[in-house]
């Protein structure tokens, strides 16, 4: 037997890793799980169904946000989503820092650095809600989104338009909106 004192939390996170592997092979002996990621995750998260089972719930990525843009899911009847951490943009946009110390903190490898930007969401424009729709002035949305992205662009009736294919769901549009009728735009997982 080792020497090696283990601390309370490296505990607490093998308890919870080799609690979630068990509680993932019995459903998966009955049947093949995919899961539909429907929150936002924070940049690099890996396939949902793996991110669920390495993630030990341990706060470090959100606790190494400098914009506290990542946060818990706190409702217990979330189920296995419960306490992992997600990204609100209405709250707060990600910024995808330059150097990214969210997955830097993160040693469960539930977020992988890469090379490319990974998307996390996508902008959805809700006309009805657009100021330009109503007929006012209102440029908040095109003016946030990040200038190496322009994922924003002005529609021929001034409606933002979303370019899919630059779009990484930071949520900027969303969290500038002012629109009080509700969100002109969401941001989809």
């Amino acid at each position: 037997m080792s020497d090696k004192k283990i601390g309370r939390r490296d505990l607490f996170r093998k308890t919870m890793h080799s609690a979630k592997k068990v509680t993932f092979d019995l459903l998966d002996a009955g049947m093949k799980i995919k899961f539909r990621r429907k929150i936002i995750r924070p940049p690099g998260a890996i396939a949902e169904d793996q991110f669920l089972m390495a993630c030990s719930r341990c706060d470090s990525c959100k606790d190494a946000c400098p914009y506290n843009a990542i946060h818990k899911v706190s409702s217990v009847s979330a189920g296995v989503l419960f306490n992992t951490p997600f990204i609100d943009p209405h709250h707060e946009a990600c910024r995808f820092c330059e150097d990214m110390p969210c997955i830097k903190a993160c040693d469960d490898n539930a977020l992988i650095l890469t090379d490319i930007i990974k998307p996390i969401g996508l902008a959805v424009v809700h006309r009805e809600h657009c100021l330009v729709e109503q007929g006012q002035y209102c440029d908040y949305c095109y003016n946030s989104c990040p200038n190496s992205l322009k994922a924003i662009i002005k529609g021929e009736d001034g409606v933002p338009v979303i370019d899919a294919d630059a779009c990484v769901g930071c949520g900027k549009c969303a969290y500038i909106c002012v629109s009080q009728s509700g969100p002109a735009i969401k941001i989809t997982p």
